[in-house]
C-alpha cells in the first residue's frame, strides 16, 4: 500500500502484515441486504502495517458494497482513516476501555 504525504507529495510504501476484522468476510451474505433506505454495508477492520526502518502503525478502516451488491462490489471506503502508532492505539484503547459505555 502506499501513502502519500499531503504537504510534499512524497509517496511512502506500507504493508499490510496482520488484520481483525468487527465480522469477518466469509460472514456477509452473498448479497448485500436491499433495504431500499439508501445506506450501503460496512465491514470494519483494523490493520497493523510495516512500514521502512521497521516502524510500524495501526489502521481503522472500513469497506463498502452497495445495497443488493454482490461479492465482488466491495470497495474500499476508508480514505481518510485513523492511523496511529502502536503506542498511540494502545492508549486510546485504555481510555475507552475505562468508560462505561
Amino acid at each position: 500500500m502506499t501513502f502519500t504525504n499531503p504537504t510534499t507529495g512524497d509517496p511512502i510504501q506500507g504493508r499490510i502484515v496482520d488484520e481483525v476484522w468487527a465480522v469477518e468476510p466469509d460472514d456477509f451474505g452473498t448479497l448485500a441486504p436491499d433495504t431500499n433506505d439508501g445506506w450501503r454495508e460496512a465491514a470494519f477492520v483494523a490493520q497493523l502495517i510495516e512500514w521502512p526502518e521497521a516502524y510500524r502503525s495501526v489502521r481503522f478502516t472500513y469497506y463498502l458494497r452497495p445495497q443488493g451488491g454482490g461479492s465482488g462490489s466491495w470497495y474500499f471506503g476508508g480514505q481518510y482513516a485513523a492511523s496511529m502508532s502502536l503506542e498511540e492505539y494502545r492508549s486510546r484503547l485504555g481510555k475507552l476501555q475505562q468508560k462505561r459505555w
